[in-house]
């Protein structure tokens, strides 16, 4: 690997850790509508300020043991868990976008970047507390067709680029057309699926929270993706949550988590997952 491009997956990891930190922040304070910014990082048990050296990503957590400095009580392994796991997505998406190619796509590496920092505190939410903060979504789906415009190629792999063939000499606005198609369809899915629910089982099978999500998600990948971002995070979410049933009995699962795990598959392999769909999986069975 040429010297450059470890460079950027050095700064990209550190980078991500960093981001992970702030994240961490959001993932604790936005249910509570709390200030992000104000006061300052300090130990949820003692509420002492937490000294710069002490909030270093990752190596903080580790030098202390996950324990607090003053108080010396437990600090969750979430918040090393976040910061490693900000840091690796990062690398990837730099990896796939920003060193693969010949011309590094920054523009394309921030979209994602900004959408994989949404879904990382939305995960972690909706897992604790079972919630999709509108904080998150409704922000995002006002943002997603602006970026769309600013970055058209977010949108170069869309099935809808040859419908909108004839305003081919105007890329902004057909990222900007499959930014809105993409945020009608994610909201349209989901509310599908819930009236659908409803229906079979007489009681609410999505919440809104999830609806807002494919909203933002779709402006982000266009019609195409969100379904099939849809399509995987309900075969992870079935396998997963029959797996659950079989230790805990519980039939309840959030949905947050495996729609944002399958968006993220989306939004860096939509190509191969578009063949195993099409090509693959029919073969294996002699389609």
């Amino acid at each position: 690997m040429p010297n450059d491009d470890m460079f950027i997956l050095i700064v990209s990891g550190v980078v991500g850790a960093m981001f992970g930190s702030f994240l961490n922040v959001v993932i604790h304070r936005l249910p509570e509508r709390e200030s992000l910014v104000s006061p300052g990082s300090h130990c949820p048990h003692c509420g002492t300020p937490i000294s710069w050296y002490d909030n270093l990503p990752v190596l903080s957590w580790l030098i202390l043991r996950g324990k607090c400095r003053h108080c010396r009580a437990g600090i969750s392994p979430r918040y090393l868990g976040v910061e490693l796991l900000t840091a690796a997505l990062t690398v990837l998406v730099a990896r796939i976008l920003l060193t693969t190619p010949a011309e590094p796509h920054w523009g394309a590496f921030s979209a994602c970047m900004f959408l994989t920092y949404a879904l990382i505190p939305v995960t972690f939410i909706d897992l604790k507390l079972r919630i999709i903060p509108d904080r998150i979504t409704k922000p995002g789906m006002v943002l997603a067709p602006i970026i769309s415009l600013m970055v058209p190629e977010l949108h170069a792999l869309s099935p809808l680029q040859s419908t909108f063939s004839e305003l081919g000499d105007k890329p902004r606005v057909v990222a900007l057309l499959i930014s809105l198609a993409g945020m009608a369809a994610g909201a349209g899915a989901i509310w599908f699926m819930g009236a659908l629910g409803r229906l079979m089982f007489k009681k609410d099978a999505m919440g809104l929270g999830d609806l807002k999500l494919m909203g933002m998600v779709g402006g982000f990948i266009g019609p195409v993706g969100v379904l099939m971002a849809i399509l995987i995070g309900c075969v992870l979410g079935s396998v997963i949550g029959l797996i659950s049933y079989v230790v805990t009995r519980s039939s309840y699962i959030p949905f947050g988590p495996f729609l944002s795990a399958g968006t993220f598959l989306v939004l860096l392999w939509r190509p191969e997952i578009v063949h195993f769909f099409t090509v693959t999986y029919p073969g294996i069975f002699g389609g």
